[in-house]
């Protein structure tokens, strides 16, 4: 079984991440969601040092990504992908006038 390397001496090559995916239920009604958030956090495999998450705000928000308040945590929000054949037919009406013109 190997040791950790220590921190001064590590050159951070290699990382874990812990994901996860909260769900936000409407509070009036809690089969229904409002917003999904993915937390992240990462570390370096070798010597076990938490990395920090820069530029944005502390907090929790299901419609802005934040961080924890020791910034070892980012939550960033996200939602489910359309499908396929509904993004195609998105992309092609956001590109034609009323007319069906290109």
């Amino acid at each position: 079984m190997s040791h950790p390397k220590p921190v001064a001496e590590c050159e951070h090559k290699t990382f874990f991440a812990d994901c996860i995916v909260v769900r936000h239920p409407d509070d009036s009604n809690l089969k229904k969601m409002v917003g999904y958030t993915l937390e992240v956090k990462v570390k370096c495999a070798d010597c076990g040092l938490p990395f920090e998450f820069k530029g944005l705000p502390r907090g929790s928000a299901p419609f802005q990504p934040t961080v924890s308040f020791d910034n070892t945590e980012l939550r960033a929000p996200l939602r489910p992908s359309r499908d396929p054949a509904e993004q195609a037919k998105a992309l092609l009406n956001q590109n034609t006038d009323s007319n069906g013109n290109r």
